[in-house]
């Protein structure tokens, strides 16, 4: 009986403990939705779903050790990530440099200033465009089929028509990489009235938010994917998965709900109708 007893007795490990947490968290990677490690396991303490934790750095080194389901493979940006480089500077800036940008925007102090990139298909063919707002998060996704630089013209004339009057508290400034693509800025300053900022040449780090965003949506669209046959119903289901995506910098919350509550702010400050509300909240629902 002693011998049994001992056998029985002793601390269950910290993989034991932590079982339903492991579970959850290999779940929410592997699903559809393709989260974090830190993203569930933050979300997970935020909501307190368990009793048992760890840190995202513990859980990386299970993952390591071939403890758990999730291979290294299965976190994208542990793989994909490669030093940068030194880029010879040689293209100028097409309009308003970023150095000129107010200093609210840089430290995300308000709400309203994106980041817009584009993001091209298998052989070059195709085109995506990708719009991130700096201080929420949130991101929209549009294939506009190629490059023309009138795209993002009809991209943001679309929005505003949709938006109604919230799109000029939404939208006050876009900073953009140095494409050819983004090269309108007289248009989307005179009739669209949002201002444009473009950051310097091969110095993509100066849009971080946006190249982030850009990253998420290759977990869904890797590199060498034909964009031919991807529909609007896909471009909202993807962005929607990445704008739910619990975020460490928000606390685990996402930009879904910060989103909200700048809209509903916005609403509140002002005599915009309620439909029109409704209307900016729609673009990030499936």
């Amino acid at each position: 009986v002693y011998e049994e007893n001992r056998l029985r007795g002793g601390r269950k490990t910290r993989i034991e403990e932590c079982a339903e947490l492991i579970k959850f968290v290999e779940e929410k990677v592997l699903s559809e939705e393709k989260w974090s490690i830190d993203s569930a396991i933050g979300f997970a303490k935020e909501k307190e779903l368990f009793t048992e934790f760890v840190t995202t750095k513990t859980f990386y080194n299970w993952v390591d050790r071939g403890l758990t389901k999730l291979k290294n493979m299965d976190l994208l940006l542990k793989v994909r990530r490669k030093a940068r480089k030194e880029q010879p500077k040689r293209r100028r800036v097409l309009g308003r440099s970023i150095d000129e940008r107010p200093k609210e925007v840089e430290t995300r102090e308000e709400f309203g200033h994106w980041e817009g990139d584009g993001i091209v298909g298998k052989e070059q063919k195709g085109h995506l465009i990708t719009l991130v707002e700096r201080l929420t998060g949130i991101g929209l996704l549009f294939n506009v089929g190629d490059k023309q630089d009138g795209r993002i013209v009809e991209v943001l004339k679309y929005l505003k028509e949709e938006m109604g009057e919230v799109f000029a508290e939404i939208f006050k400034s876009i900073t953009f990489d140095n494409g050819s693509e983004f090269a309108r800025s007289d248009i989307m300053e005179n009739e669209i009235k949002t201002q444009v900022y473009y950051a310097h040449p091969y110095s993509s780090w100066e849009r971080g938010t946006n190249e982030n965003w850009n990253g998420m949506v290759r977990r869904y669209i890797p590199k060498g994917s034909s964009f031919e046959k991807l529909t609007d119903k896909d471009m909202s289901k993807i962005s929607n998965c990445i704008n739910t995506l619990p975020r460490k910098r928000f606390g685990y919350h996402t930009p879904l709900d910060l989103w909200k509550e700048k809209i509903s702010a916005i609403i509140n400050n002002s005599n915009i109708m309620l439909e029109e509300h409704q209307s900016a909240l729609s673009f990030f629902t499936p």
